[in-house]
């Protein structure tokens, strides 16, 4: 009921987002692999997400415009890209996001909660469950 709401006032409802994120790790996994059969150095990425009410299109000034996303959810998205480093993990979902992603669900594991910056409360996180003994119990907390 609600989603229709939504969808009547020009919203969306994209839970695509984790899905990319799984697959960007596995492609980075695999390319890793390479890297290292090569003796090269593995590479790391950081993926925070968080659901939430943005404004998207371009941005700017005439003569400088951008295509972004900004708001609220996009800042505590990107303390929580913060966050992964503290926890070692590549991927780390606020609990909204894990809320809204239904099945995908069983592949997430709570990683405890954390203050973020300029969010009023708490946030419970969640990091992919082959990934949850990273230890973060003790999360930073001004993530």
């Amino acid at each position: 009921m609600l989603v229709a709401v939504l969808f009547a006032h020009g919203g969306t409802l994209d839970a695509r987002g984790v899905r990319c994120a799984l697959a960007m790790r596995e492609a980075l996994d695999a390319l890793n692999e390479t890297r290292g059969r090569r003796g090269e150095p593995g590479l790391r990425m950081g993926i925070g997400l968080h659901t939430g009410t943005v404004i998207v299109g371009d941005v700017g000034a005439r003569t400088r415009r951008e295509f972004t996303a900004i708001g609220h959810a996009v800042n505590v998205a990107a303390r929580l890209e913060q966050l992964t480093k503290t926890l070692g993990v590549p991927l780390v979902v606020s609990e909204d996001t894990y809320r809204a992603i239904g099945p995908l669900r069983e592949g997430f594991t709570s990683a405890g909660t954390v203050e973020v910056r300029g969010h009023a409360r708490p946030i419970e996180v969640f990091v992919q469950s082959v990934l949850a003994g990273a230890g973060a119990q003790t999360a930073g907390r001004d993530a």
